[in-house]
């Protein structure tokens, strides 16, 4: 018999020193898996496909073909580059447009030789950013303005 409210073969023991190294934090204790894919993701792959900025506070990806049909495919099971992007959307990552990581994405608990600070990365709680809700109002709104013109003709 496994650990109470652990599934069979998702121990620490059974999963290895990764499980260990990264604290729960999640939903009920679950862990927050895409950042903690991710810093795995920047220590395996070839920094040829994704790598650490020279500074550690942002990572690039270099090779977009091969970060798409192997790495994706590898470690998220899927070669969606949009799925990936809202994942780090939804999880408070930025594209840099700045040097001197322009082009990179960053996040303020995310840094290099840091996964103490992986605790910190939660998802968003509303899967959508303030510009995508306030287009979605602008949008009922003049959607509500054509109605109310309809009616008065």
């Amino acid at each position: 018999r496994g650990e109470p409210g652990v599934a069979p073969g998702r121990t620490p023991e059974a999963m290895g020193d990764s499980m260990r190294a990264y604290p729960r934090t999640g939903k009920r204790g679950a862990p927050q898996a895409f950042a903690r894919k991710l810093f795995e993701i920047l220590s395996v792959e070839p920094q040829s496909v994704i790598g650490w900025s020279s500074d550690g506070d942002a990572f690039f990806i270099h090779d977009h073909d091969e970060f798409v049909n192997s790495v994706l495919l590898k470690h998220f099971k899927h070669q969606k580059f949009s799925s990936f992007q809202r994942q780090l959307n939804l999880y408070g990552f930025r594209k840099e447009h700045h040097a001197p990581n322009a082009g990179g994405y960053s996040h303020p608990q995310f840094k290099r030789n840091r996964p103490d600070l992986l605790a910190h990365i939660r998802r968003s709680a509303s899967g959508g950013t303030q510009r995508a809700r306030a287009v979605a109002a602008a949008v009922a709104a003049e959607e509500e303005a054509r109605r109310a013109e309809e009616e008065a003709a």
